[in-house]
């Protein structure tokens, strides 16, 4: 029987009430590993502790403790996030021996999207996705310092770019990814499979978690406006409600 070795709820901590966005469920036994990548990709422990996420040392830790050639499944359901940590979860899982089976049930966007080349096999249930588009940031400054940081994000697109490059399907050219990544694109498994190497399965997909990510993406699919939507409305009145709280003097 397999042992749970960790188990977490993805929570934010810093709204007016505690709710839970996903988990990260680490799974270990002597043949098979399970690694569960539900939520937002996040840089460090702290982040993930007030606002619940997946963050690149967590799962070097759980790597590490894998034997070399130890078959590891990772199932995926994450609106992305932090390029940075998600290019050193990638690093990560691809250094494992072991064969490494990607399963998408509900979605690998973003960042998600680029771990998910890290395996030897990518799998998208029915109605799950994986959305592909340009890195973004804020930036505040003169004109200088926005251009350095254009140019960092030219970089970074271009690091996403080499590592799409490593799982296109035969003939894909960078050109064609490129495109897809400005155009931010969603894809069904059957789409996908058009341009990566993955495989579209007959089983159901999970219900997309609520992000703060979602209000960022310009085509959202039709069936996750209505979550962004409802995280928008809650959002909304719990900064009222605390607005509230200050104006009345009771925090």
């Amino acid at each position: 029987m397999a042992t749970i070795r960790k188990r977490y709820e993805l929570k934010a901590k810093d709204r007016g009430q505690v709710e839970t966005f996903g988990r990260i469920e680490m799974v270990n036994e002597a043949t098979c590993a399970e690694l569960y990548l539900y939520g937002d990709i996040v840089d460090d422990e702290l982040t993930a502790a007030w606002f619940g996420g997946n963050y690149p040392q967590e799962i070097a830790d759980f790597v590490a403790g894998l034997s070399p050639n130890q078959p590891l499944t990772i199932y995926f359901n994450s609106p992305g996030g932090d390029v940075f940590a998600g290019l050193a979860i990638y690093n990560v899982l691809k250094r494992h021996q072991g064969r490494k089976t990607g399963k998408v049930d509900g979605m690998a966007a973003s960042i998600a999207s680029v771990i998910l080349m890290a395996c030897d096999e990518r799998v998208v249930n029915t109605g799950a996705q994986v959305m592909i588009h340009d890195p973004w940031t804020w930036a505040t400054g003169n004109a200088r310092q926005l251009r350095e940081v254009a140019d960092q994000l030219d970089e970074a697109r271009d690091s996403i770019l080499d590592v799409y490059m490593t799982a296109t399907a035969e003939g894909v050219t960078r050109e064609e990814i490129a495109a897809l990544m400005e155009a931010e694109t969603w894809m069904r498994g059957e789409k996908a499979a058009q341009w990566f190497v993955l495989t579209a399965v007959d089983a159901p997909a999970a219900a997309a978690a609520a992000s703060d990510l979602f209000g960022n993406y310009k085509n959202l699919p039709d069936e996750l406006k209505q979550s962004a939507r409802e995280e928008a409305t809650r959002k909304k009145r719990e900064n009222d409600l605390l607005n509230d709280l200050y104006l009345y003097g009771t925090k």
